[in-house]
């Protein structure tokens, strides 16, 4: 699932920024984009910006990783997964 964040910036510094949770469609980005630069427009001194988050699981089936954590470290279990990441 994917999430998108706005930031708003008041004269160059950070004032606050939406949670990624609370916007995970692009319909929604639209819409709530419109709404925020009504409400904190250029000419005040606000600025906008919107982060895009891709998230991507990644599983494995119990007796891969039942294998995994009696042959490995914690250092194993984590380079096993982002290996997966890397790859896919």
């Amino acid at each position: 699932m994917m999430s998108y964040e706005i930031n708003v910036a008041l004269n160059g510094s950070h004032f606050f920024a939406t949670h990624d949770r609370s916007i995970n469609d692009t319909t929604k980005l639209i819409k709530v984009f419109k709404v925020m630069d009504e409400k904190f427009p250029a000419s005040e001194g606000y600025e906008l910006s919107v982060c895009y988050y891709p998230k991507y699981g990644y599983q494995t089936d119990g007796n891969t990783f039942r294998k995994l954590v009696t042959e490995k470290d914690i250092h194993g279990v984590y380079a096993f997964f982002e290996n997966m990441r890397r790859y896919k």
